[in-house]
């Protein structure tokens, strides 16, 4: 049996593109169990945007409404629920720490549960008295996660992920990679379950083509370089 290939998904509770995306993540572990390795990667997106230079999408308000009618007519479609939480943009911080706490199974399960109570059901999951209910239904002790979500290595860890992610290409969430390519946003799983099955839509050799003519396109234009 081959090995199982290593799907990094980069994430934030605060992303309800990332409550889409993880939906979509799920289905294909699902669907290739022993084919998929997720590795789930929790990143603070109000840094990954300030380390790129870029606003978030609430905070242009166009924009905003853009992408919540989106949202709307994607749950809609796809039959998910879809619930707006009292406030966002939220701190996301706590959720994003505890899901750190844990590793495998374990983190996927509480990001689980963060995701359907944030996005789901609507609730505010940067609220100390949610998380602990998402705790206890998870069966995690809270009193231990709470305190050590709460200490200098795992608020480390946060920012250290945050800057690894940046480091590989990272500018927004959701993201997967798989196999060194870069997939953004929560429309990418078409592409990304080809490339998984051996046959991309573009061949690693064409896209490396297109990226010296984006490159050079871009130097022309007076605008500098992206490299």
């Amino acid at each position: 049996m081959a090995k199982a290939k290593v799907l990094k998904f980069y994430f934030d509770f605060l992303s309800p593109y990332s409550y889409l995306a993880f939906q979509n993540c799920r289905n294909l572990i699902q669907k290739y169990p022993q084919r998929v390795a997720p590795a789930l990667k929790p990143v603070f997106l109000p840094a990954l945007l300030k380390i790129w230079g870029q606003k978030g999408p609430a905070e242009i308000p166009h924009k905003r409404k853009a992408m919540y009618h989106d949202l709307l007519r994607y749950s809609k479609f796809h039959r998910l629920p879809f619930c707006i939480p009292p406030r966002h943009p939220f701190n996301p911080l706590l959720p994003l720490r505890l899901s750190l706490c844990l590793e495998g199974e374990d983190r996927i399960l509480l990001c689980s549960e963060f995701f359907d109570y944030c996005w789901g059901k609507g609730l505010d999951i940067s609220d100390t008295g949610v998380a602990i209910q998402v705790l206890e239904k998870c069966r995690f002790d809270h009193k231990k996660m709470i305190k050590l979500a709460d200490s200098r290595e795992v608020k480390d860890l946060l920012k250290m992920e945050t800057e690894k992610a940046a480091e590989a290409g990272v500018f927004g969430v959701p993201t997967m990679i798989l196999d060194g390519e870069l997939f953004w946003g929560n429309d990418q799983f078409v592409y990304l379950e080809r490339s998984f099955q051996g046959d991309p839509v573009i061949d690693p050799e064409e896209m490396f083509r297109w990226d010296e003519r984006i490159e050079k396109a871009y130097s022309l234009s007076g605008l500098g370089s992206t490299k």
